[in-house]
């Protein structure tokens, strides 16, 4: 039986253009879920959650939606790649995404996420299964699977993800949490399997101001028992207190070097509008990609435009995503 196994489907070779432009485009794919949480609570806003309450209107507006396009640079038209469809029990529970491909005019399923909750509503388990073409038919099998523990604080406190290889679930990495007396993320520490046992690999730890305000992160790495500080990031924030730079570090001999900043920039409404990624290469800091938020009438997310630095072209752009919402 021959058997080939893709990451959605053929035509997602357009991520893998794209990951070859973006450090960030890499990292956000891989990111720990948890630490995703930590973001949308401390650094940036309510981007990518299912529930989200209108600004103007006050009602509350659930994304069952998202579309990814590229833009076709010989057509001049921007091409659907990748939809996104959300769907929600009784009680407003996100409980399945299904995933489509599109090949011209053509749309056809390549993916699903089941999520599975406790008696409290807590998000308990998320299995991912993608397209695996077999004897030259698709279906769709098991992929990934994230498994959530939260503790008496309704945090998550571990999180697990297996890989189905050989009709079977296989231990890949697993995080534990700790927080501080306020219910902010403290320390993280990663493991990964190897030999049949938890090897630890990472540890983030996070600082805070008096005022609980995200300062920086330290990541440090563990190989053959020794450890070593990779990247420390720095946060600054404006008067109002809102996300204004990221500065990235890279441990380099005993030594940081800047290598990577983010800018934030919001618009009259305190919307975040624009983020915007530089590299230091060559002893000058350098455009490499760009975030675009576009909102509608009553301030909602409506839109992100992604474009990529070319120095003969300027910004040009790549690919932009399209939310759609349901009033609830």
């Amino acid at each position: 039986m021959n058997r080939t196994v893709y990451f959605f489907s053929p035509l997602m070779i357009f991520l893998l253009f794209s990951s070859l432009h973006s450090e960030t485009i890499r990292e956000d794919e891989d990111i720990l879920w948890g630490l995703k949480l930590l973001y949308k609570e401390k650094l940036l806003d309510t981007v990518g959650q299912e529930d989200q309450v209108s600004p103007l209107s006050g009602k509350i507006l659930r994304k069952i939606s998202e579309l990814e396009q590229y833009w076709n640079k010989i057509d001049e038209t921007w091409n659907d790649f990748l939809e996104k469809k959300l769907l929600f029990n009784e009680e407003g529970q996100h409980i399945k995404s299904i995933y489509y491909g599109f090949e011209g005019k053509k749309k056809f399923q390549i993916g699903i996420d089941e999520l599975l909750y406790d008696e409290l509503g807590q998000n308990i388990n998320l299995t991912q299964k993608r397209d695996l073409i077999e004897d030259d038919n698709i279906a769709i099998d098991n992929y990934k699977q994230y498994i959530f523990e939260y503790g008496y604080n309704g945090k998550i406190s571990e999180e697990q993800l297996k890989m189905y290889r050989a009709g079977a679930w296989n231990n890949v990495r697993k995080t534990d949490f700790s927080y501080n007396e306020h219910g902010d993320l403290k320390e993280m520490y990663t493991y990964k399997w190897s030999n049949g046992k938890w090897t630890l690999a990472e540890h983030h730890t996070f600082t805070y101001d008096d005022a609980m305000t995200l300062l920086e992160e330290l990541i440090e790495e563990y190989f053959l028992d020794q450890v070593f500080s990779t990247h420390y990031i720095v946060h600054s924030y404006n008067e109002e207190g809102q996300l204004e730079k990221s500065v990235k570090h890279t441990g380099v001999i005993g030594s940081w070097k800047m290598n990577q900043y983010t800018d934030y920039k919001y618009n009259l409404k305190g919307l975040l509008n624009q983020r915007m990624l530089k590299k230091f290469k060559k002893g000058a800091w350098l455009n490499e990609i760009a975030f675009l938020y576009v909102y509608d009438r009553q301030s909602n997310l409506n839109k992100i435009y992604e474009k990529v630095w070319s120095d003969k072209d300027g910004w040009v752009d790549l690919k932009r995503t399209v939310y759609t919402y349901k009033r609830m």
